[in-house]
């Protein structure tokens, strides 16, 4: 995928000295072996994963950390009747910031409007239904944090970055 390899481009194979692994995989089924990661941080995972799956994502998490290993994330809560073709249209504007030419930029224009309208089926729509889940977790929670997206602003949605431990 080519979101991994900018990705990795990007990083390298390390940051301040420790290697990173980079991966597009199933969180319901991992093929990692246990205990192998220090941390595990995904962006908008559980956005994609149905309710009743979510547990099993939380359990592979824990099964490749390390002792004392860190889950990290971040979520949107989006309220009941969030206008997602707002959204969409937000990430359509992101391509003004992509290189190429005006042709180019439609293009990914296009796709990044419909990655904001199909992108996560998921979203949470309460902080207490998110906050239910992190706690009904296998970790135990060190951190949240709140912050208004700015994707969002003024459509009453929080971003929820949160870091469980194993």
């Amino acid at each position: 995928p080519e979101p991994l390899a900018a990705a990795q481009k990007h990083f390298g194979d390390k940051v301040y000295g420790i290697p990173l692994t980079f991966a597009q995989q199933d969180g319901r089924a991992l093929t990692f072996g246990d205990g192998i990661f220090d941390v595990v941080i995904t962006h908008r995972l559980l956005s994609h994963v149905p309710d009743k799956e979510k547990s099993t994502v939380f359990t592979e998490a824990r099964r490749v950390l390390d002792h004392g290993g860190e889950f990290i994330d971040d979520e949107l809560v989006l309220p009941v009747g969030f206008s997602l073709e707002r959204f969409a249209d937000f990430f359509g504007v992101l391509a003004d910031h992509f290189p190429g030419d005006a042709a180019e930029q439609r293009e990914v224009a296009a796709v990044m409007r419909r990655f904001g309208k199909e992108a996560a089926p998921h979203y949470y729509h309460t902080r207490e239904a998110l906050e239910k889940d992190l706690d009904g977790s296998c970790f135990r929670r060190v951190d949240t944090r709140e912050q208004q997206h700015f994707l969002t602003r003024g459509q009453n949605t929080v971003g929820l970055g949160f870091r469980l431990k194993k």
